[in-house]
């Protein structure tokens, strides 16, 4: 992880920009997703992205537990792409359009052809086995995440429920496999307080981006609050 965190100040300075700070991508999403009332009653955020998944548990408005699993939507996609020998591209395409991962989903659906790509022959492959596979690794994804709460003894203090983030939360049913997991209500959270661009406010594959904006404009807030006027001064009329 610090390795990964390098590479990224790194690039950001190459820009060139200078870093001032860095933040928990789980507690970005959860900035711009969450109303206070819901800190305040309990909840769990779980950002749900390519490569890892973020949690943030919030209780009596504060954070109590926090954390990250090395797994990701990516991961899913790979199932898929191992177990029926297809590339990665078209095991994304079979995920995002026919796959789904709610347990009251009919068993039985179209079949989908899987065109032929390179020197690997069109296929076909049932619904049916595609949301077995997403269903098993976002079950045991979801599963880690209630334990790791449950653990710290925290899983009756979530009055708001669980809050799902990032790109994986419009996977299909993904709301109906939480809540039969944690048995709690689950919702998808939406970026809130940001204007100016409509496609940031649109999904919540954009909330860890837009908490990271009211992340760093809180601490330049704090920042200038305790520089003296005249150096405040000095930086936005010059040096």
């Amino acid at each position: 992880i610090r390795n990964r965190l390098n590479n990224l100040v790194r690039a950001v300075r190459s820009v060139p920009l200078e870093v001032q700070d860095v933040a928990f991508s789980g507690l970005c999403s959860a900035l711009a997703v969450l109303t206070a009332e819901q800190k305040r009653n309990g909840v769990v955020v779980i950002d749900l992205g390519g490569g890892k998944t973020d949690y943030v548990v919030y209780a009596e408005g504060v954070v109590a537990s926090a954390g990250v699993i090395a797994v990701g939507g990516d991961h899913v996609t790979n199932d898929i792409s191992v177990g029926f020998n297809i590339s990665s591209a078209q095991a994304e395409g079979l995920k995002r359009d026919s796959g789904s991962v709610d347990p009251k989903a009919p068993v039985d659906g179209p079949d989908v052809v899987v065109p032929a790509e390179g020197t690997t022959p069109a296929r076909t492959v049932t619904v049916r086995a595609v949301n077995t596979i997403m269903q098993a690794r976002l079950e045991e994804l979801l599963t880690k995440i209630r334990q790791r709460i449950a653990k710290d003894e925290l899983l009756h203090h979530m009055g708001a429920g669980v809050v799902l983030t990032g790109g994986g939360a419009h996977t299909r049913g993904i709301t109906t496999l939480v809540e039969g997991i944690f048995g709690l209500p689950c919702m998808v959270g939406i970026p809130r307080n940001v204007g100016g661009l409509a496609a940031a406010t649109s999904g919540p594959e954009y909330a860890t981006a837009s908490g990271l904006v009211q992340y760093g404009f809180k601490a330049a807030r704090e920042q200038d609050s305790r520089r003296p006027l005249k150096d405040f001064l000095k930086g936005w009329f010059g040096r």
